[in-house]
């Protein structure tokens, strides 16, 4: 799964694949594996048909968890970015209130909150939404590599976020 991280973050989609592949068959039980999968397919070439079965598969590990521990803000909003993927607008959002009600503070929260808003077609409030985060102290780095807003990179509140860090080129 580590590998199968690093792989996705430097763009490297097809090792992404193979090691992200390997961890779901050790460990076909966990949500975090088959979203990781599903999230690598729907990004690398020619394997986003294999995507929305995998994200099918991973909200219903992560509603099992979210059975066991309702408040899971972690899984709850995990699931949100899984339908939003999907563009199920609906239940993505539903969790996404859900967890920002009970978190509305949590850097981590606010970043996938971020993301979801931004894969539902919600620029402005995903750039908010990110601002807020990095204020709160999410990665900056984590942050500007996100592929999730590649789609925001030319937009002028995007680029004044990051006017605005104390990032240098290169860091």
């Amino acid at each position: 799964a580590n590998l199968g991280l690093a792989n996705f973050h430097l763009r490297r989609f097809d090792k992404a694949v193979a090691a992200y592949e390997e961890a779901y068959r050790l460990k076909s039980t966990d949500a975090l594996f088959a979203g990781n999968l599903a999230e690598t397919y729907y990004w690398a070439p020619g394997k986003r048909p294999q995507a929305e079965e995998m994200f099918r598969r991973a909200i219903e590990l992560g509603k099992k968890q979210l059975e066991v521990d309702p408040r899971d803000s972690e899984a709850r909003s995990r699931v949100a970015k899984w339908y939003a993927y999907l563009h199920e607008r609906k239940p993505a959002l539903d969790h996404l209130q859900r967890v920002l009600a009970d978190r509305p503070q949590d850097s981590a929260v606010l970043y996938r909150a971020a993301i979801i808003r931004n894969l539902l077609g919600d620029g402005e409030a995903a750039i908010a939404l990110l601002q807020k985060a990095l204020a709160l102290g999410y990665s900056p780095v984590e942050a500007g590599q996100a592929i999730e807003f590649d789609n925001l990179r030319q937009d002028p509140h995007f680029r004044a976020i990051w006017a605005t860090t104390k990032l240098k080129k290169g860091d």
